[in-house]
């Protein structure tokens, strides 16, 4: 009978000692690929794993998680020491070490929505364009998800400042209203003995200059005399001084009570009714002269016509004017001061504006995104108490309006106001 097992026998006397099949040999091969691949997968597992480690971190900054990452990515490449990559976002551009132009690049976006704020790139340097790409699709998509996870920490810091910003605003909100019913209530209380001091001063003015005679006369006959120590001589030249200095103080003190009572003061918007901005203005103007002929402040006035009407109140509108007119006054420290204030209507929105500009100091850069708030000022404490601006904004938005402000070059501030139209055609003239 032939034997069976003759072939294998002839096969296992064809291999040599020692030598694998080619059976094996292939599947060792697939398997070594196979290896290879999973300890790339792990390398791109293990760069995301860190990135959300990263991100987690307590206290971190948005520079020190953007640089955490972009050194993480390249290690995650199939070749980490040809491989560099960049992130660009916020105006600022994040490196890795080995960072350098030219070669291959692999660029994705990062979106906020639908908005790109930046973008992903990675690099191979060695490689020159129109070669093979040097990139894996795995590691194309590893680029992607990364994009995707700063777009989410993008979206989350800044949900974050809003949410802080948020609470910001209601803390204030909150100071603000508790700060009001204080207010009202100081300013009740001292403004009846102000008033009672400047009734007494100029009656003591009035006092004066009917005795004023009498006692020159009595001077003559006495010159020695004395009146609460003092001698005539010295009352003649200066008691109507220091009475008028007194009355210029307690002025100034009820322009501060003032001011309170007007923050205090809540604005009744369920009492608008239409009106014609340039006739507030008109009416601010008037009301100001003074301020304008003792500061040599020159002011131009330029109304638009035919502009639709507004829905406010006049005591508020007119309060916005003066505020405005005021601030600009107090900011002009030199003798050549001048005012412009324009109406209109905006081209795109048709909104109605109010427009002030001076060209004093400007806003000190160091308090520009904190003017609106009370007790806020540039100026010094003797010109008033930094409420002006807080009263303007508080009024504006009660009339459903805006206010925004820019600087002048060389120097100055340009306050604008502008309101939504009320619902019918126009004013009809000024």
């Amino acid at each position: 009978m032939p034997d069976d097992n003759a072939g294998d026998s002839t096969l296992a006397a064809e291999q040599k000692p020692g030598e694998i099949p080619a059976d094996r040999s292939e599947d060792l091969e697939r398997l070594k690929v196979t290896a290879e691949q999973l300890r790339e997968r792990i390398k791109e597992l293990d760069c995301l794993y860190a990135i959300s480690q990263l991100v987690e971190q307590r206290g971190a900054l948005s520079e020190q998680i953007f640089q955490g990452i972009v050194d993480l990515v390249h290690p995650a490449f199939r070749f980490p020491d040809l491989t560099c990559a960049r992130i660009v976002i916020e105006g600022k551009s994040y490196q890795s070490q080995n960072f350098r132009e030219g070669g291959q690049t692999y660029a994705c976006s990062i979106l906020v929505g639908d908005v790109p704020v930046g973008r992903l790139e990675v690099g191979c340097p060695g490689r020159g364009p129109g070669g093979p790409d040097p990139f894996l699709a795995e590691e194309k998509s590893l680029v992607n998800a990364i994009a995707e996870r700063i777009a989410r920490i993008v979206e989350r810091r800044e949900a974050e400042r809003a949410l802080q910003r948020s609470r910001e605003q209601l803390y204030q909100a909150q100071k603000i209203g508790a700060l009001g019913v204080l207010v009202a209530g100081v300013a009740h209380e001292i403004n009846n003995p102000i008033n009672l001091i400047k009734l007494n001063i100029r009656l003591l003015q009035r006092v004066w200059r009917d005795i004023q005679p009498v006692l020159r006369e009595r001077a003559k006959i006495d010159p020695g005399r004395k009146y609460g120590g003092l001698t005539y001589d010295f009352l003649e030249n200066s008691l109507g001084r220091l009475l008028a200095d007194m009355d210029m103080a307690v002025s100034r003190a009820a322009g501060v009570v003032a001011d309170l009572r007007e923050f205090a003061r809540k604005s009744d918007v369920n009492a608008t009714r239409p009106l014609s901005i340039n006739e507030a203005v008109e009416n601010a103007l008037r009301l100001v002269q003074p301020a304008l002929r003792k500061s040599g402040v020159e002011v131009a006035a330029d109304f638009g016509q035919r502009l639709p009407r507004i829905d406010g109140d006049l005591p508020s509108v007119e309060q916005i004017t003066v505020n405005l007119l005021t601030n600009a006054i107090r900011s002009i420290d030199h003798g050549h001061g001048r005012i412009e204030v324009t109406t209109g209507t905006e081209a795109e929105s048709g909104r109605v504006f109010l427009s002030v500009s001076d060209n004093g100091r400007g806003i000190d850069p160091a308090i520009a995104d904190r003017i609106y708030e009370p007790f806020v000022t540039g100026r010094d404490s003797e010109e008033g108490l930094g409420l002006g601006l807080s009263i303007v904004r508080n009024l504006v938005q009660a009339l459903g309006g805006e206010i925004k402000f820019r600087s002048r070059e060389p120097g100055g501030t340009v306050f604008k106001v502008s309101f939504p139209p009320a619902h019918e055609e126009s004013c009809g003239g000024r």
